[in-house]
């Protein structure tokens, strides 16, 4: 499997504090790349660096044979970016945004409905339609369309799914899986952690910094399963994780679900159980817990 993008040292800064700091990795061809992290973590920024509207200040990324920073021009036709807040004109039609983009792109006309021809088919119901009055699924796809309609081998998104429900979300997944079948190369920016098992390979950035690069599965291979652990109660849950949460030796404590309360220790149980006795009531079960993204990134 070959890189298409292999990244050295890569920072940006923002006035006095750098928001990207020394990044080092690699994204293979025809892989769905995961860039995850909380907000404020330089997903953003890497993003609009990737996609040339941005430049590094330091390092590099040699992307498709050329450089980020020497070559941008050159690298603009190969790249496909659909950034949170996509540029749509709510006024125009669908078939006027699509054969807006086609003229910039210049992209023949004649040729779109064999561009991308699953996503098309489904916008040709709405091509009469203005953007805005289109759902934002709907309004999701064509972003998607307007993306890609220059067949680029690289697609970079950035939080696509914010705000859509989960048949929109599912059906831009369909979309994505179907470009990745195709070749292209899909890098995806998010915070969603239920998309993650989505990714090939993941990166999880911190502050601006690289904390570490692989599948899903060997990242959580790094979390002590036998220090995980999740308490349920159908009662008075936040008075609970108020108690809970001054329990010593516990690295990160956080509410998971309605009823639910996930910890990771930092050492041993046998202190916890110790407080977990005295103050746990009939009705509280507690349970060991495989480790999840949220455990990994909480305890950064």
């Amino acid at each position: 499997m070959s890189n298409v993008i292999d990244i050295v040292n890569l920072g940006k800064r923002h006035r006095r504090s750098f928001a990207l700091s020394d990044l080092n990795f690699q994204i293979n061809r025809s892989e769905i790349f995961g860039i995850v992290g909380a907000d404020g973590s330089g997903k953003t920024t890497l993003c609009r660096i990737l996609s040339t509207l941005d430049k590094p200040d330091t390092g590099d990324a040699v992307i498709l044979g050329y450089s980020l920073k020497n070559q941008f021009q050159q690298l603009r036709p190969l790249i496909g970016y659909l950034p949170e807040k996509p540029a749509i004109y709510n006024e125009l039609t669908v078939i006027e945004n699509i054969y807006l983009v086609a003229d910039l792109r210049k992209v023949d006309k004649q040729t779109l409905p064999n561009r991308n021809s699953e996503l098309y088919k489904q916008l040709k119901e709405f091509a009469s339609l203005p953007a805005q009055e289109l759902s934002g699924g709907t309004k999701q796809k064509l972003a998607l369309y307007l993306s890609t309609l220059h067949n680029p081998p690289i697609l970079l998104l950035d939080e696509a799914t914010t705000g859509l429900d989960i048949i929109s979300r599912d059906d831009l997944w369909n979309n994505l899986s179907e470009l990745q079948a195709s070749g292209t190369t899909i890098i995806y920016a998010g915070s969603d952690f239920e998309e993650v098992e989505r990714f090939s390979r993941l990166a999880v950035l911190n502050k601006g910094k690289m904390q570490i690069v692989g599948t899903l599965p060997e990242i959580l291979t790094t979390l002590p399963d036998n220090r995980i652990f999740t308490i349920e109660s159908s009662e008075n849950i936040p008075e609970l994780f108020r108690i809970v949460k001054g329990f010593p030796g516990i690295s990160t404590c956080y509410l998971w679900k309605e009823n639910t309360i996930r910890i990771v220790l930092k050492c041993g149980v046998e202190k916890f159980n110790a407080y977990l006795y005295d103050f746990l009531k009939e009705g509280v079960v507690v349970s060991k817990a495989t480790p999840c993204i949220e455990d990994f990134l909480l305890t950064l």
